[in-house]
């Protein structure tokens, strides 16, 4: 794979990921602007409970996907069909459990419905998600993002028509639901089409027992992962009300519609560190200090400048949610370790090293909810954002150590850019304060912005000429 070709995903990626957050991020300020906050709440929750039962449908097979086909392009046909089906079956009996649960724990009707239609949705998706994995695999990127972008927009035209129109709460999950549904068709005509796929049934019992044991650390890995990114939420419904759920998630919404940017350049590397991590040693190094001081250089002026304008952006985009403030703040702190987790714990999973990446999750995962069980009755969302950013810290730090001893990166290259990036976001972060004296913080942003860049490249911490090689053809 040519650095052309990772430069482009990433770029493509990165564009269409802008675009597909920006409208997500637009779609929930509307909610927030036209329902009040209990409300919000309850349609955060809904999600976030769904999602904890969603990552045991997919059960770490799309990644396994990804990764066999990037190396073996004449298996495909055999591990989609194969995992398609087995998603299916988990699909019917987490919807079940999901269903099951809700109620048992006793949450309100209205949540119930929610959570129900909520269910269907990210079922949809997650069956989805298994066409995406092969085209990701041979690194045709680019349909996946068309298809979300198709989907955000669906879901922010039908959305705004029954926010305005004054439908009951529960017609909210309809928009994400017919979303699903329509990308799902999509999807398939694009693989159907693209490649050489062909949908059949193959439910091969040796080979899906073979599937299962092979996916088992990447699920284990997503499910920790996403139980302690949602567990906070659930936590939340239990000690806290509906109303605080939606004034976390309305700091949350900010700091995931940055997510973007570590995924896509993820998405783009992670079939790149499984091929070099078989075929040549160097070019995974070289793959994965660039991608590492390429997401520091964003990661931490990213933390400054968040704290820095936390306050003036949570007026300017929920006048009403001033309880959100403080939690930014904290969320701020969190940046560098969520996007540089991202190339240490892909590059791990790469090198067929998922265990370790499972077992570190699973720690994060019971540190977030130690601590979670801790704060959230003491310090309320406060505390459950403190929790987040913790257990990220702690990620980080194991994934870290344990991905330079498999891939060999040096550790003295990427503090020497690291603390470059530190000094010159420290200086962005004083200007920005200092400016934000006279001018709206609005105008302070692209100061922020071009004194951090100037200074990027006065500190050599991104040349013009790393980036001509970045996307030299090979």
């Amino acid at each position: 794979m040519s650095g052309r070709v990772i430069a482009k995903n990433s770029i493509f990626l990165l564009i269409s990921s802008v675009f597909q957050k920006l409208v997500a991020f637009v779609y929930f300020v509307i909610l927030t602007h036209n329902l009040p906050a209990d409300s919000v709440g309850k349609y955060s929750f809904a999600f976030s409970f769904a999602l904890i039962f969603a990552v045991f449908m997919d059960f770490g097979t799309n990644a396994l996907l990804i990764r066999e086909t990037s190396r073996n392009e004449s298996s495909m046909n055999k591990y989609t069909n194969n995992i398609f089906f087995l998603e299916l079956l988990l699909g019917v009996i987490f919807i079940s459990l999901s269903i099951f649960a809700v109620n048992l724990l006793g949450y309100p009707k209205v949540t119930i419905q929610l959570v129900t239609i909520a269910i269907f949705s990210v079922f949809v998706d997650n069956l989805t998600t298994t066409f995406y994995a092969v085209l990701r695999g041979k690194q045709q990127i680019w349909f996946e993002s068309i298809g979300y972008a198709i989907y955000q927009l669906i879901v922010l035209t039908l959305g705004f028509f029954i926010v305005k129109n004054g439908f009951p709460l529960y017609f909210l999950m309809v928009p994400p639901l017919v979303a699903s549904i329509i990308n799902f068709i999509y999807a398939f005509i694009i693989l159907y089409k693209k490649t050489d796929f062909r949908f059949k049934f193959d439910f091969d019992s040796v080979f899906i027992k073979s599937i299962v044991m092979l996916a088992l650390p990447f699920a284990l890995t997503g499910i920790f992962t996403k139980l302690y990114s949602s567990l906070d939420s659930l936590f939340l419904s239990w000690f806290s009300t509906d109303e605080n759920i939606a004034y976390y998630q309305a700091a949350f919404k900010i700091v995931f519609a940055l997510q973007f940017i570590p995924i896509a350049i993820g998405s783009a590397t992670y079939p790149a560190f499984s091929k070099y991590f078989k075929e040549n040693k160097e070019r995974l190094i070289n793959t994965f200090e660039k991608s590492f001081v390429i997401l520091s250089s964003i990661a931490i002026p990213l933390s400054f400048g968040v704290f820095a304008v936390s306050k003036d952006f949570i007026d300017f985009i929920y006048p009403s949610y001033t309880s959100s403030i403080l939690v930014l703040q904290i969320f701020s702190a969190s940046f560098f370790f969520m996007f540089l987790n991202s190339p240490v714990g892909l590059a791990l999973s790469a090198c067929d090293r998922q265990g370790i990446n499972t077992r570190n999750s699973f720690i994060s995962m019971m540190t977030n909810l130690v601590l979670n069980l801790i704060l959230i009755p003491k310090f309320g969302i406060s505390g459950a954002a403190t929790a987040s950013v913790i257990s990220f810290v702690v990620l980080f730090s194991m994934n870290f150590k344990e991905a330079r001893n498999v891939v060999g990166f040096k550790v003295s290259y990427l503090l020497k850019n690291v603390l470059k990036v530190l000094v010159a976001s420290l200086i962005m972060f004083f200007v920005v304060i200092f400016f934000k004296q006279y001018i709206n913080f609005i105008f302070v942003i692209p100061i922020g912005i071009m004194v951090y860049g100037g200074l990027v490249f006065l500190f050599k911490i991104v040349s013009l000429k790393d980036i001509k090689k970045l996307i030299k053809k090979e």
